[in-house]
């Protein structure tokens, strides 16, 4: 094996080792983070000396960290002025897609890939109309040994409709305003 592999193989190693910590600590691991952004490295120094396949999946792994934190940190940033206006719906997505396509159709397929990953962890949040939710009182459940009680599921699951609703209205009202030049 050549000193190239070595490294590529090496950083993913190191990246897939340390994922999970550096994911579940919030990025409070300076220890895992450190071990990421060697994995990293690894991967766009095996990359420039012609080493795509190993780099490209090391990027890949990168951005989708760097993206699933972006979308976790502004859950809590939305109830502040600048966090609502950050909010698209489906016009704003649209509207952002027509034109990144027009640009580039490798940035169209970026743009569709941090969508659909913001939405896969939107989907996880333990809001029981969401599978968050059905996991989370799974979950309850389990430890209870046994199931919640009807009311208590139809007065959640309303909590987290009107949740949701409030998050559509938000991002409904925002491309309404950014289509009429506001």
């Amino acid at each position: 094996m050549d000193n190239l592999t070595y490294i590529a193989l090496d950083g993913l190693e190191r990246g897939w080792a340390h994922i999970e910590r550096a994911t579940r600590s919030g990025g409070t691991d300076r220890e895992a983070r450190w071990h990421m952004m060697s994995a990293s490295m690894q991967g766009a120094l095996a990359f420039q000396k012609g080493l795509g396949c190993v780099h490209s999946l090391s990027h890949s792994l990168g951005d989708n960290w760097r993206a699933t934190r972006a979308t976790i940190t502004f859950l809590p940033r939305i109830v502040t002025s600048s966090g609502r206006k950050q909010v698209s719906g489906p016009t704003g997505i649209v509207d952002v897609s027509q034109r990144v396509v027009s640009i580039s159709f490798t940035w169209y397929l970026l743009v569709l890939g941090l969508v659909s990953l913001s939405l896969a962890i939107l989907n996880l949040l333990p809001l029981l109309p969401l599978d968050g939710g059905h996991i989370l009182f799974s979950i309850v459940e389990g430890l209870r040994g046994r199931a919640v009680g009807r009311e208590v599921y139809e007065r959640v699951s309303a909590i987290g409709i009107a949740l949701f609703l409030v998050l559509m209205f938000i991002g409904l009202s925002n491309d309404i305003s950014r289509l009429g030049g506001g």
